[in-house]
């Protein structure tokens, strides 16, 4: 769908994507961004903060810069267009909880801790799950969307917690590594519940063959696309009559194949709270 966008009359889109996820890789990708003088840049940031620089001397330089999927702290940027991770993740912190008692144990696979989206969808998880009971134990696992951390450390929390009943995970990157140290463990589909984010093909092949539960599914094709029509509107120096800072795409909260919940779907403006 990006790639649809792009194709819009007296638009050339310039796709680039920083090898193995390296900060280096994406900075340079910017700087040589400004010095080809595009006309704007939509950017899944590696690192929140990391990125901050080089995007705050394309927005110097005059270039509208659009964050894609992952918010970028200390740079006032032009747009931002993703999931409301929070409010999708407090949907599977919820569900987390109904699967549960007082002393049960969960097992929560983290994202990169160093990007909003890591952040959020923490936050998110353990708000909801929080708010529906506070008397679980909640282990958790650090990765860096890596699946293979995901696995190892789901391998260790699972000798040390042998009845854990819940494993949640901040990607299905994460649930796939989960249940690969399942498989290992001698668990069979079904024996620990999980559940995923994002609602990718792996994820959802998992629900359909049992070992996923429930999954905070994003419409990440829809993001892209959004993303890159937002940064063409920058580019043209196109106005809404109500200016968008952040533009939230919608998703759904999916249970064995079922839509749960439809999240919100729309626009947040400053100062805007979203209910």
């Amino acid at each position: 769908m990006p790639k649809k966008a792009g194709n819009a009359p007296g638009v050339k889109l310039i796709e680039l994507a920083a090898e193995k996820g390296e900060l280096s890789k994406q900075l340079a990708i910017v700087e040589d961004m400004i010095t080809r003088k595009v006309n704007a840049i939509a950017i899944a940031p590696v690192d929140s903060k990391g990125i901050a620089p080089a995007v705050n001397k394309a927005l110097a330089a005059g270039i509208p810069v659009i964050a894609v999927d992952t918010g970028i702290s200390g740079a006032k940027i032009t747009s931002y267009v993703a999931t409301d991770n929070i409010k999708a993740a407090m949907v599977q912190g919820h569900w987390a909880a109904e699967q549960v008692k007082d002393g049960d144990t969960i097992i929560y696979i983290t994202g990169d801790l160093g990007q909003s989206t890591g952040q959020e969808r923490k936050k998110g998880f353990v708000d909801g799950l929080n708010a529906k009971r506070k008397g679980v134990k909640v282990v958790e696992v650090p990765t860096t969307w890596d699946q293979t951390m995901a696995q190892n450390g789901v391998e260790a929390a699972l000798r040390a917690n042998p009845s854990t009943k819940v494993i949640a995970c901040a990607w299905d990157g994460g649930a796939l590594g989960a249940k690969a140290a399942l498989m290992a463990a001698g668990k069979k589909a079904g024996d620990v519940k999980i559940a995923g984010f994002d609602g990718s093909p792996g994820g959802l092949d998992m629900m359909k063959q049992g070992w996923q539960q429930a999954n905070a599914a994003q419409m990440l094709a829809k993001i892209g696309q959004v993303g890159v029509e937002t940064a063409i509107a920058a580019a043209q120096g196109k106005k809404s009559r109500r200016p968008h800072r952040h533009r939230i795409v919608l998703g759904v909260a999916v249970e064995r194949g079922q839509i749960r919940q439809r999240l919100w779907c729309g626009s947040v403006h400053e100062g805007q709270v979203i209910v």
